[in-house]
């Protein structure tokens, strides 16, 4: 029927796995047990320390590359992408309360109060 050599040549693979898994699994050949390798899956990497970083900038400031940063300390590349681009140190903005009372009314205050045991003992309300 077909003569091309793609026919023949996938008609005999057909031919032996049809064979092959017809019969029982101790009947393979060694060689064609297949060889498992291990898991090629990258395992997660601790975080950078703070000095870590460090020689990361450093070096890309000198000019290295990312790839020869990663080799040089054994480190991912994504790990000497996220030191370039972060600051070495988390900043957070502070949310400080607004003081009520200034510095000068405050060192008032507290002379006021420091004066007599009488001011030292009157209620908020009563403070001129």
């Amino acid at each position: 029927m077909f003569t091309t050599p793609f026919y023949s040549a996938t008609y005999h693979t057909y031919e032996v796995l049809t064979f092959l898994l017809t019969r029982p699994l101790t009947y393979l050949p060694t060689y064609l047990h297949i060889q498992m390798e291990p898991s090629t899956t990258p395992q997660k990497q601790k975080n950078l320390s703070r000095d870590s970083r460090l020689k990361v900038q450093t070096l890309r400031e000198i000019g290295w590359t990312y790839f020869k940063i990663a080799e040089h300390l054994k480190i991912t590349l994504r790990q000497v992408q996220y030191a370039c681009s972060m600051r070495l140190t988390p900043q957070k903005k502070r949310c400080e309360r607004k003081a009520i009372i200034d510095a000068e009314s405050l060192q008032m205050l507290v002379e006021f109060v420091c004066a007599s045991t009488e001011n030292r003992q009157m209620s908020y309300k009563q403070i001129p």
